[in-house]
């Protein structure tokens, strides 16, 4: 047999995959001069053409409000020593621009990725950013499936698809914690949406990670498919429009509020669970993992009583411990002790997860699913052991409630 060896699916910075319908494009290199025309048939003899000029890839003003929270656009500054665009994992020296943000991140490429250069390649600060000042209703996130999602099929990204517009789909119909393939094939966390027809008539997926959706912190993307909140809480600010179910929700940055209903037990919790889902591969093993999980009962995989109410995994070896938020919703956990990255370690008859905590320490939790309801019981040596459900009835939620410190 041979010995354990480390697997690490994804990489810790966000995967994206879509298709670029707008923003910047390559630049023009500088024209060549045009030769001497031949004599027409009058007999004239031809001019000579003019030189042509650098070309910017995107002329002043096409981001519209965006100019003014991403700038300078890669696409407006000096191609480098190379003769390119700066743009993430392309090379960059000491005199080539050092930072500038590419649009090409987020469903439809509609977010900014801010770029910097370090030892010699140009690399992403951190994940995809967001105008704040535009509407990204038609990315909200569901609080119930789309139907009108394929069944039984996850999408794709760049594949042929055919869904009304602004319609979320993924192996979860949508919801949280789904799964899509990027172009390549590799499973992601997060969202797909069909765009509008290319010039040939033909509608792609276009799609992007959990951790690269404008939503739901982003204006109009609010708390599901409600009307517009009544209102902030305490310490936040109100709804936007399209925002939460009939509740007054915070804003994305409204800190926390106090007060907020206890976080109702899940239905799901009282099923004994069934159908036990065999893992048999990495993919297996990411399909099954993967997604926004409901604590059952009060002891979690990390601790008892330790204020987590939830565990989201990501298929990009990222976890957050999910904390109660307003409107009996839940919201990820940030900082010390409340996330941190996971990595596998195949053992020849199992695989086992190891979850690094951000802030130090890590837990080997052997994690065991059921498909009815969807269900994963985790045992972290058998000091904690916990029952988790996903259960799409209990929204994102954008406000924590003040019961436990805030990230």
């Amino acid at each position: 047999m041979m010995g354990p060896r480390v697997i690490l699916l994804g990489g810790l910075s966000a995967a994206i995959a879509f298709v670029v319908t707008g923003g910047c494009g390559g630049r023009a290199l500088t024209g060549q001069a045009g030769t001497t025309g031949q004599a027409g048939t009058t007999g004239q003899a031809g001019t000579t053409g003019q030189a042509g000029t650098t070309g910017t890839g995107c002329a002043t003003g096409t981001g519209g409000s965006s100019d003014m929270f991403f700038s300078p656009l890669c696409c407006q500054v000096p191609l480098t020593a190379e003769g390119a665009v700066p743009m993430p994992h392309g090379a960059c020296t000491p005199t080539d621009t050092q930072f500038c943000y590419h649009r090409t991140c987020g469903p439809e490429g509609v977010g900014f990725d801010p770029v910097t250069c370090a030892g010699g390649f140009y690399d992403k600060l951190v994940d995809c950013r967001f105008d704040p000042s535009r509407d990204y209703s038609c990315y909200k996130i569901p609080s119930t499936p789309n139907t009108a999602c394929p069944a039984g099929v996850t999408v794709q990204a760049t594949m042929e698809c055919d869904v009304p517009r602004c319609t979320l789909c993924n192996t979860s119909q949508g919801m949280t914690g789904g799964i899509y393939l990027d172009s390549g094939g590799a499973a992601k966390s997060g969202y797909c949406v069909c765009q509008p027809p290319d010039p040939s008539g033909t509608r792609r997926w276009s799609c992007a990670s959990d951790t690269s959706w404008p939503c739901p912190g982003g204006s109009g993307c609010g708390a599901g498919a409600g009307a517009a909140g009544a209102g902030g809480g305490t310490g936040g600010v109100g709804g936007a429009a399209g925002g939460g179910a009939g509740v007054g929700s915070g804003g994305a940055g409204g800190g926390t509020v106090p007060g907020c209903d206890a976080l109702p037990a899940s239905a799901l919790c009282s099923l004994n669970p069934t159908g036990q889902v065999a893992i048999q591969s990495m993919s297996d093993l990411v399909a099954a993992m993967a997604g926004r999980w409901l604590l059952c009962g009060h002891g979690s995989v990390f601790a008892v009583n330790g204020g987590d109410v939830g565990l989201e995994i990501t298929a990009d070896n990222h976890w957050y411990k999910l904390y109660a938020a307003q409107g009996a919703a839940t919201i990820r956990g940030a900082g010390f002790d409340e996330e941190g990255t996971w990595t596998t370690v195949d053992l020849g008859d199992h695989i086992q997860v190891n979850f690094d905590i951000f802030g130090g320490g890590s837990i080997y939790p052997a994690p065991v699913f059921a498909s009815t309801p969807r269900a994963m019981r985790m045992n972290n040596n058998g000091v904690f052991k916990a029952t988790y459900v996903i259960d799409p009835a209990v929204p994102v939620g954008t406000v924590r409630c003040a019961s436990t410190p805030a990230p």
